[in-house]
C-alpha cells in the first residue's frame, strides 16, 4: 500500500492475534460473570476468588492470585461436562476467555534500616592539641529505606496458562500470551485451539473435571468469561519482526500472507 498526501509519518500497527469467522455449533459456558457451575478452590499456594475489583460487562470476575504456573487457582466443574460434543475434532475446538492482568502495585518502602532514622550516632572527635576542644563528631547518616524488606515493584502478569483436567488425563495450552496490542479497555481475548495443547489427545468419552489457571510470574488477574466453544478452527495472524512499522510518505508497504494451517475454513 501507498501511503497518499496529507500524512507526515504513518504508524502501521500490526497485530497477532485470533480472528473468529463463523457462530459457535457447540458452546460449554464455564464462566460468565456467576460461579453457577463450577466451584473455586486454589492451586498450590495460589488463591482465586470471586471478586468486584474489576467488572467484565457490568458483571464480577475471577481474580486470580499466582506466583508462577505452578500456584494459581482452579475451578471445579459441579457437574463434570461431557467432552463427547467436542473431543473428537480438536481443530473446531477452542477455550476462549476474556483476561485482565493489571499493573501491580509498587510497594513502598516499610520503615527504616537497622540503624533508623538517624543512623550511627557520630563519633567525637579526637582530644585537641592543649587549649584546642576535640573536633565535634559528624552527624550519624540515615538507614536505608526500607530496611532489610525493600523489595522492587513487581512486572505485570504477560502470560497465563489453561490447563483442563479430565478422567482421562490433562490438556495443558502452555504460554498464551496477553497481547497488549490487543487490549480493549484492558481486556484481551484468548482462544487456544485444543490441538495445539499438550498431552491427552482422547477426548471423545472423556469428562472434564477441572480448569485450571496460572500465570508466569507473581500477581494477579483477572478473568471476565470462560467457554469452550466448538467452531471451525480461527484464522490466525502471525507477526514477524517489529509489530509497530512507521512508513514515511510515498513509501510502499508490502503485506504478505503464509498458508494458514490445515483446518481453517476462512470465508
Amino acid at each position: 500500500m501507498r501511503i497518499g498526501y496529507g500524512v507526515v509519518v504513518a504508524s502501521v500497527v500490526m497485530m497477532a492475534g485470533v480472528l473468529t469467522l463463523v457462530s459457535a455449533d457447540q458452546m460449554l459456558n464455564l464462566y460468565d460473570g456467576t460461579t453457577a457451575m463450577v466451584e473455586l478452590g486454589s492451586w498450590g499456594t495460589g488463591s482465586i476468588e470471586h471478586s468486584d475489583k474489576a467488572k467484565y460487562q457490568g458483571s464480577k470476575v475471577i481474580e486470580v492470585e499466582t506466583k508462577g504456573y505452578y500456584e494459581g487457582g482452579r475451578l471445579d466443574l459441579k457437574d463434570p461436562a461431557d467432552f463427547a460434543a467436542f473431543g473428537w475434532d480438536l481443530n473446531r475446538t477452542q477455550v476462549i476467555a476474556m483476561v485482565k492482568a493489571p499493573e501491580p502495585q509498587a510497594i513502598q518502602p516499610g520503615g527504616y534500616g537497622p540503624y533508623g532514622p538517624g543512623g550511627v550516632p557520630g563519633m567525637g572527635g579526637a582530644p585537641g592539641m592543649p587549649g584546642m576542644g576535640g573536633a565535634p563528631g559528624m552527624p550519624g547518616m540515615g538507614g536505608m529505606p526500607g530496611g532489610y524488606g525493600y523489595q522492587p515493584p513487581l512486572e505485570p502478569i504477560d502470560k497465563i496458562r489453561i490447563v483442563l483436567v479430565t478422567d482421562k488425563g490433562q490438556l495443558d495450552s502452555g504460554d498464551l500470551r496477553l497481547d497488549p496490542l490487543l487490549e480493549e479497555d484492558g481486556w484481551v481475548r484468548i482462544a487456544a485451539v485444543l490441538s495445539d495443547f499438550k498431552g491427552t489427545p482422547e477426548l471423545a468419552s472423556a469428562k472434564l473435571l477441572r480448569v485450571v489457571l496460572t500465570g508466569n510470574r507473581e500477581g494477579s488477574f483477572y478473568i471476565g468469561n470462560l467457554r469452550i466453544v466448538q467452531e471451525d478452527k480461527p484464522l490466525t495472524a502471525r507477526v514477524e519482526g517489529d509489530r509497530r512499522r512507521r512508513v514515511p510518505l510515498q513509501q510502499e508497504a508490502t503485506l504478505t500472507a503464509a498458508p494458514q494451517v490445515e483446518g481453517v475454513q476462512a470465508s
